[in-house]
């Protein structure tokens, strides 16, 4: 059983039973099943954000007081995540608008389309040829004054999916990466070569370069989206990402910026970013 659900399930409990309601009469409020509201309360199930927030406004609480941090340590885990897990977190941790969400903008349809068969390709090779077009179709429609919010969504996408990790790899990460997409390491193995210092992919001088660069395009995505109601939650919740990922602060290791971004991302799943809770979720689950 992970730490979050089974500490969230407790608190759940703990105020149903305060107030004396059944676990069916719960269930009536969260509109779903009695055996579900079991599932939740015993740790069992990960809980949507829109059934959480139902759960708090019923009670009079917030989703933060639901919530605890908890932290784990890279040494002290023993994941078994495959290939295909990583993928499927992948898709849902860096959300992406769909061509059909702008059928006025040709060229949005056009970027968006090459963008989601990159995501599917398996030929590291070509995925990358395509990448930076797509890259270079993004940045241009960002160019354009008053462009759709949109773009600027799936551009902040594409850069923390693809362009973020070249940032960061090094030859050990990458070494790792192969052996577990080819089954012959863990992801353990993994995770462990990300605090691991050893010479990057790219030359550390181009490397400070690239992330300088990296950075003020994300700060300039993040500060757009900020200023729009619809996708100000996506902003910080790529804030946060930015140091979970280490990309803010080239003095911190992984694991310290890491730990500083995971504590970004409690702070604003208690006050209501859907993003950062389902990032929590996605994440607790995994390990």
């Amino acid at each position: 059983m992970s730490e979050i659900l089974k500490i969230l399930g407790n608190n759940v409990r703990t105020i149903r039973e305060a107030h004396g309601e059944s676990q069916k009469e719960l269930a009536k409020i969260a509109c779903v099943n009695a055996n579900t509201i079991s599932y939740y309360e015993n740790g069992q199930r990960n809980m949507p954000y829109e059934t959480l927030e139902k759960i708090a406004n019923h009670y009079s609480t917030t989703v933060g007081e639901l919530l605890t941090e908890v932290q784990h340590e890279i040494d002290d885990l023993d994941v078994k995540v495959t290939w295909d897990d990583i993928k499927q977190m992948t898709d849902k941790l860096y959300p992406f608008v769909s061509a059909d969400r702008l059928p006025q903008n040709e060229r949005f349809k056009v970027a968006t389309e090459k963008y989601s068969l990159i995501c599917d390709n398996t030929d590291a090779q070509a995925a990358w040829d395509d990448l930076e077009e797509v890259s270079d179709m993004y940045s241009d429609m960002r160019k354009v004054k008053n462009h759709e919010p949109e773009i600027t969504v799936n551009n902040l996408g594409l850069l923390f999916r693809f362009f973020v990790p070249l940032g960061i790899m090094s030859e050990k990460m990458l070494e790792e990466s192969v052996k577990f997409y080819e089954g012959t390491g863990d992801f353990n193995g993994l995770l462990k070569s990300y605090d691991e210092r050893s010479d990057g992919l790219i030359p550390e001088k181009e490397r400070i370069e690239y992330r300088k660069e990296l950075r003020k395009e994300i700060i300039d995505c993040i500060s757009e989206l900020s200023f729009h109601p619809k996708w100000s939650q996506l902003a910080y919740y790529y804030m946060g990402l930015s140091y979970v990922m280490n990309i803010f602060d080239d003095n911190l290791s992984f694991t310290e910026s890491a730990k500083i971004g995971r504590t970004m991302m409690f702070s604003f799943a208690m006050i209501g970013n859907h993003y950062a809770y389902n990032y929590l979720m996605e994440i607790d689950n995994l390990f």
